[in-house]
């Protein structure tokens, strides 16, 4: 499965990477996983 950084899912939305970031910790990305300090969300999304 592909993934996007939170940075590339920003530009992809229209918002910025920290927002990416908040929506990833209040669960409201579904499939969107931590590996180390990098959150990784889906391309489907």
């Amino acid at each position: 499965m592909d993934n996007l950084t939170v940075k590339d899912a920003g530009v992809k939305w229209g918002v910025t990477g920290h927002m990416v970031t908040h929506y990833c910790v209040a669960g409201r990305i579904k499939g969107a996983t931590k590996k180390r300090n990098l959150w990784l969300v889906p391309c489907k999304c």
